[in-house]
């Protein structure tokens, strides 16, 4: 929830070119992509293809 809500600000404030979600969950980043939150979605880091800019990373607190 926390990535998704950077992400819709960052969309929203038109900060970014483009938006590229990694999360393991196939479900996540398929509503991540129809809620058009991201731009590109992939399961890993080594899958996605670009070199990005900037890096958030979110996780849940528990897992801290």
């Amino acid at each position: 929830m926390i990535g998704g809500s950077i992400a819709r600000s960052l969309r929203d404030k038109q900060i970014c070119e483009k938006i590229i979600g990694i999360d393991a969950c196939a479900d996540t980043l398929a509503i991540a992509l129809n809620e058009q939150i991201v731009d590109e979605a992939y399961a890993s880091v080594q899958d996605c293809p670009t070199v990005p800019q900037i890096v958030i990373i979110c996780v849940p607190v528990s897992v801290i």
